[in-house]
């Protein structure tokens, strides 16, 4: 279900949307070229307040 074509499409998705707003933070950006469990983990919760 969460294979390679799956986070390429959400990954693709991330950075569109990136750069629609630039206010969006550079974390999203991070989600793009993420290796490990830790970036994909923490990038967003830099990127979205609590």
């Amino acid at each position: 279900m969460t294979g390679p074509d799956f986070w390429e499409s959400a990954l693709a998705g991330v950075a569109a949307y990136a750069s629609v707003d630039p206010e969006i933070p550079a974390a999203f950006q991070r989600l793009t070229s993420a290796t490990d469990d830790e970036t994909l983990t923490s990038a967003p919760r830099e990127a979205i307040p609590a």
